[in-house]
């Protein structure tokens, strides 16, 4: 069931106005300037698709689950608020809301392949990175109901 919910998550980003997008938002791909200004370095994943693939990476591998229930919707007002400022075509809030639950499936699926890597792979992050994210993105995928929102 997972691989065909995410197949299905894949092909609706794939709808609609696409983005560049970087793939691997987690926070381990961020850094900080001198004057304070974030950004995502390791753009090797580098992908078009829908907006909420990042946002719904980043917020949901990003945050302790109860931080997340308490303040995702209010980050995702603020990424449409600020996407409207740079001229960006923002969806309503409803669409909005079901393209980023739409979305929680693949950074689940990118960290259980890095935990569950074969033998001959690297080992690029420590298991207990991988299973602190695992743990995060799959109460989002279960609390948002992802695979019913395909």
């Amino acid at each position: 069931m997972l691989y065909s919910a995410l197949r299905r998550s894949l092909e609706l980003a794939a709808e609609g106005p696409q983005t560049l997008l970087h793939g691997d938002v987690h926070i381990g791909n961020t850094y900080r300037t001198a004057d304070g200004r974030l950004g995502f370095v390791d753009w090797q994943v580098l992908m078009r698709g829908n907006w909420a693939c990042d946002v719904a990476y980043l917020i949901t591998s990003g945050l302790s689950v109860e931080d997340r229930r308490e303040t995702e919707r209010d980050l995702l007002a603020l990424y449409l608020e600020h996407l409207a400022k740079a001229g960006g075509a923002a969806p309503d809030p409803g669409a909005a809301w079901l393209a980023y639950r739409r979305q929680t499936l693949y950074p689940l699926y990118i960290w259980l392949t890095t935990r569950g890597r074969s033998l001959i792979q690297p080992r690029y992050q420590p298991d207990a990175v991988c299973d602190a994210i695992i743990g995060r993105t799959e109460a989002a995928v279960r609390d948002l109901d992802a695979v019913g929102a395909g």
